[in-house]
């Protein structure tokens, strides 16, 4: 055999040696917990991997039960619907999600395991991107069963290179406090009071014309069709709570500013026509809970409550109160809103 000949199969040698040690490091250490559950180190679970951590969470931990939702039910506690619901509960939570990235998730708990209980927080606006649309690029080949098509994880050099070494540092220095009511928790970094949603909010402002109220009606369905009621129908042993949730009176003031306020509420409408008929879904309306949505000191902006408003879902929850039981209901609600836009929008407190 030539030089040459045996220098290019060492080269390639240790090259598929380099490339191994580094597949096999991370498939080891595992930071995003794609293939297991962390046992002997914390993990560090934060929104910059969101979509990749998500996956081995949905997988690997221990639930029969799950929190569904956008940044708004990000801190909801489990440990909380655990003592009000019973089961084990966990959060399968998208900041900024759409219906897309709750389906992704719904998938992956119903495919590995028996569901006893979703609780959905249901933003209007989620429903308006399309049926196969998500908040951010998705990793799906993590999603999936499988094993060989994670190269794109197993040999990333942000992984190797920056998520080991964040790991390493995060658990280093003691910080593991790590529960399922932690996770992605983000209700200590805020202020929340009256002054913070009054920044940059003009509520007295005029307001253009609403736009066409059936302007996003087609999405709508779309994303009900494909994104929320197969699970509904294919899981009648399932029970879906679905709310709206208490969005600050302000935001329905925006709302109406920038046009969208009449959409907004013509699709609550509709949607609530197509899940009030499933046995198995128990439907809420929060949005005129006057203690919670008129006291903007619950909030940090006009859409974003406080944790205690997240407990205060649960226990209402619980207690089933807040339920729709027909759709004369919610439409006492969005006139109860109306009335509230008004008032604000002449320089009154509701």
């Amino acid at each position: 055999m030539s030089k040459s000949k045996r220098f290019c199969i060492g080269v390639l040698s240790a090259l598929l040696a380099a490339l191994l040690l580094c597949a096999g490091t991370v498939f080891v250490v595992d930071p995003l917990q794609v293939y297991r559950q962390a046992t002997w180190y914390t993990p560090l679970i934060d929104y910059v991997t969101q979509v990749y951590t998500n996956a081995g969470i949905a997988k690997h931990y221990s639930y029969d039960s799950a929190i569904v939702g956008t940044s708004l039910t990000e801190n909801s506690a489990p440990s909380l619907y655990d003592e009000l619901f019973g089961g084990e509960w966990i959060k399968l939570v998208t900041s900024g999600g759409t219906a897309h990235n709750h389906a992704i998730l719904m998938d992956v708990a119903f495919r590995t395991r028996e569901m006893k209980r979703i609780v959905y927080g249901l933003d209007i606006y989620s429903f308006i991107a399309e049926k196969d649309e998500t908040a951010q690029d998705v990793p799906m080949y993590l999603y999936d069963d499988n094993p060989f098509n994670d190269a794109s994880y197993l040999l990333n050099k942000d992984i190797l290179f920056d998520r080991l070494y964040e790991t390493y540092q995060y658990n280093a220095e003691g910080l593991t406090y790590l529960t399922r009511d932690s996770m992605y928790y983000w209700g200590g970094n805020y202020e929340f009071s009256e002054e913070e949603v009054l920044k940059g909010v003009n509520p007295t402002a005029g307001a253009p014309d609403q736009w066409d109220i059936s302007i996003y009606e087609r999405q709508m369905n779309d994303n009900l069709e494909y994104n929320l009621l197969p699970f509904i129908e294919q899981h009648p042993e399932t029970e879906f709570l679905i709310y709206f949730p208490p969005y600050s009176v302000m935001e329905y003031v925006l709302m109406r500013q920038k046009g969208h306020l009449d959409f907004v509420l013509n699709m609550k409408d509709l949607i609530t026509e197509r899940l009030l008929p499933y046995e198995n879904v128990k439907l809420y309306d929060f949005q005129t809970r006057a203690d919670w949505v008129l006291d903007l000191n619950n909030y940090k902006d006009t859409t974003h409550h406080s944790p205690e408003i997240n407990d205060a879902i649960a226990y209402a929850l619980a207690a089933d109160e807040g339920r729709v039981n027909d759709i004369y209901d919610v439409y006492e609600h969005d006139e109860q809103i109306y009335d509230w836009v008004d008032i604000v929008s002449e320089g009154g407190q509701p």
